[in-house]
Order: structure tokens, then sequence, then C-alpha cells
């Protein structure tokens, strides 16, 4: 995973101002034990757009996504074996109505692997994020 989160930081960087890794890979990166299947950016619409030209050779078909449960500008990847999903403006179908998950992040740090910088929530702000999706996959 390291190896593709170093050549993933590589196109995003230069391209993109904002970005969040969020889900198990923030826990990899902020030294959890966990072993991320995937990995998940959290973006502007903007910026995936651009990133959608920017990693235009990875471009994989995304399947079906749960539409009445997330809405975002959404396109998936594979880099070196790892499926990487970029979600811009994310929003989240709630017992309140939608929510813009950005939103809902209180707390960013900043990770360095490889003396690249990294952005993820604090494991509380991640933690709260599963709460908010609500998936059984999320729970563990």
């Amino acid at each position: 995973l390291t190896d593709t989160l170093l050549k993933l930081h590589a196109y995003v960087a230069p391209t993109v101002d904002h970005w969040v890794i969020i889900g198990s890979s923030s826990l990899y990166l902020q030294g959890y034990p966990v072993t991320p299947n995937d990995i998940d950016i959290l973006c502007s619409g903007t910026d995936a757009l651009k990133l959608r030209d920017v990693l235009a050779d990875f471009r994989v078909s995304s399947g079906a996504i749960p539409r009445n449960k997330f809405r975002s500008v959404f396109s998936c990847y594979r880099i070196n074996g790892v499926k990487v999903e970029v979600m811009g403006d994310l929003e989240v179908n709630t017992d309140h109505g939608w929510i813009m998950l950005s939103d809902t992040i209180k707390n960013i740090e900043m990770i360095f692997l490889d003396n690249e910088n990294f952005y993820v929530p604090s494991k509380k702000d991640q933690q709260d994020i599963y709460t908010l999706f609500g998936r059984e996959k999320d729970g563990a």
C-alpha cells in the first residue's frame, strides 16, 4: 500500500490543493494495525474532475454506487493493483437529510510517508465518518 500511496501522491499533490485520505487508509497512515482494501480520496467536486484527467490511464469501472446513501463526483482507479476511489463533494444521506462529509471533519492531521505529506482526519473524526456512513463493513 505504501508504494501505491506514494505513486498516487505524485499525481495528486501537484494537481489538487485540498485532499484528504479517508477510511482505513487514513488509519494505516496514522500507524494503526489495519489492512486497507482501497484508498479513498475526499476532495472538492472541481478537484475530482481534475483528477479524472490526471489519473485517466488508471481509470476502471466503478460498478454500482448506492445513490440513495451517497452522492459525489465519483471515479474509480486501479494503481499498482490497489483500488483508489475519488469522491468530490461527497454527501451522505442521513436522518437529517444530505450532509456534506467535509463539513463533518473537524481535525485534519498531516502525516509524512517517505517525506511526502498526506492529510487524514483525526482518528475520532474517522470514527465519526464510519458512524455517519452506517455501513456494516465500517463497524469493525
